[in-house]
């Protein structure tokens, strides 16, 4: 199943919907789009509707880390991820996720327009980057595979000096 990906304003703040698959390729437009929100200067909740995706890659997955993580450090800030229990022990409960985010059932209504989010196109380095930090942040967690991104992240660390030797 392709990816959409797609926003919308709630009553509280806003919604990403995640159908079919999330990947590397949506990422940096949900980390854009997300940013902004976030970047308001006003009481929000950010929330992540799961329930019609089938899959979520690293990229991806540590792209909504690092976005907790964000709304951790500003107390106006929330954010929720919405599905059933089953899609978000498949999608998750690997990475312990699912206990990390603040998981809802209840997926909010929306208060406006479903706003597509193309995939942004980012040049290759800047690509890379977006792609090392969001294994970056993955390696940081208590999971059983922290080692493993640990090891894609430093991977990633090399061929990007090396492509880039000056930043």
């Amino acid at each position: 199943m392709p990816a959409e990906i797609k926003a919308c304003r709630t009553a509280v703040g806003y919604m990403i919907r995640v159908e079919g698959r999330g990947t590397l390729r949506e990422s940096p437009a949900v980390r854009d789009f997300a940013s902004q929100c976030l970047g308001q200067q006003r009481a929000l909740t950010l929330s992540f509707d799961l329930s019609p995706c089938e899959y979520l890659d690293s990229t991806f997955l540590g792209c909504m880390v690092g976005l907790h993580r964000r709304t951790q450090d500003e107390p106006q800030l929330e954010m929720t991820v919405c599905a059933d229990q089953d899609t978000r022990r498949r999608l998750l409960a690997a990475t312990h996720l699912d206990k990390l985010f603040h998981c809802i059932e209840t997926v909010p209504e929306p208060a406006g327009p479903w706003v597509p989010l193309a995939a942004t196109e980012l040049e290759k380095h800047e690509f890379g980057k977006h792609v090392l930090e969001c294994h970056q942040r993955l390696s940081e967690l208590e999971c059983p595979s922290a080692a493993a991104f640990k090891t894609v992240a430093d991977q990633l660390a090399r061929e990007l000096a090396q492509s880039h030797p000056h930043g």
